[in-house]
């Protein structure tokens, strides 16, 4: 939701620095996210631009904003009001506090840029690891550091390292400890 903003704002030639412009971008966006996993802004097909440098590099602007996160949060609420699987990096401390079940999803910051490379490489040639390592651990920073909703392990929530695992493994791991069958951490 964060990176649609963003992708909005960018390409209406808004100042991302001021707050109120980026809270009315956000009012005025339809955001769709059907099913399939797309993500639609106002009809267009905005699934792989979100997920570009551009908008990857520039997408705290609105993450740090306390007034794009207060939209951003009513309608995350509203979409999960009758129970959803949802994640971001304040889920389970500030979105759904009350979550029947909640998981930190970490790995190593060298899977994670091979993980992100491999994901950019679908649409462009990727940047080297080493570089994309930097900007992980610069968003991590921003992310944990920022005033708003910080990126931070709510106490409840199960800490599991996917460093080794696939992603069928994560969702098998999440599947059975939500349903009980398997309830300590990785």
């Amino acid at each position: 939701m964060y990176r649609a903003v963003t992708w909005k704002a960018q390409n209406a030639g808004v100042d991302l620095a001021d707050e109120k412009v980026l809270r009315r971008v956000a009012d005025e966006m339809r955001l769709e996210m059907p099913a399939d996993g797309r993500v639609l802004v106002d009809g267009h097909d905005v699934t792989r631009e979100i997920r570009s440098p551009a908008v990857t590099k520039e997408t705290f602007y609105a993450a740090r904003s306390r007034l794009v996160r207060e939209r951003l949060w009513e309608m995350q609420r509203r979409l999960g009001a009758d129970g959803c699987v949802a994640e971001g990096r304040d889920m389970g401390t500030v979105v759904f506090p009350q979550a029947e079940a909640k998981f930190y999803l970490d790995a190593r910051l060298d899977v994670r840029a091979k993980r992100r490379r491999k994901q950019l490489a679908e649409t462009q040639p990727p940047p080297p690891v080493e570089q994309l390592i930097e900007d992980l651990r610069e968003r991590d920073n921003k992310d944990k550091t920022r005033n708003v909703a910080p990126l931070a392990r709510a106490d409840d929530a199960v800490y599991v390292d996917t460093s080794e695992m696939t992603f069928d493994d994560v969702v098998d791991f999440i599947e059975r400890t939500a349903r009980g069958a398997e309830p300590s951490g990785r």
